[in-house]
């Protein structure tokens, strides 16, 4: 865990050592799923089968995804408040990829089902992090 992240409040449902590493090493194989499945959608979108309006809410969520780090690491109470602000973006989008999936293939659409709930569980803990610490 990064030294700066002791600086702040947590959850009392947050165990150092374990929390943070549970949820980095849970993203890796959840958002190697998503691009898979964004790109099963790509190629019916370059087919012509797929509307190209449905790559908006895939691209603002990739965006918010590779963005929250960065925030993350300008190690302020302000970036926490970015950073919430950033994942409910990605909360929002992640939805809207649903969505949009769940009118083409139901498979597709329930297979982000994990993934859903992971970004869920990341968004109350940055919610709780934000409360903690700023309100």
């Amino acid at each position: 865990m990064p030294g700066w992240f002791q600086l702040f409040n947590t959850p009392s449902w947050y165990e150092p050592g374990v929390t943070l590493p549970v949820l980095n090493q849970a993203w890796i194989p959840l958002y190697a799923l998503f691009s898979l499945i964004f790109f099963i959608s790509l190629y019916h979108m370059i087919r012509g089968e797929w509307e190209w309006v449905m790559i908006i809410p895939f691209v603002i969520n990739i965006f918010s995804t590779f963005v929250f780090p960065l925030i993350m690491l300008q190690t302020t109470h302000v970036a926490l408040l970015f950073a919430w602000f950033d994942l409910l973006v990605m909360v929002c989008a992640t939805f809207g990829v649903v969505g949009v999936l769940w009118r083409k293939s139901r498979v597709l659409s329930l297979l982000l089902l994990p993934y859903v709930v992971w970004t869920l569980i990341v968004f109350v803990f940055q919610t709780e992090l934000v409360r903690l610490n700023l309100f």
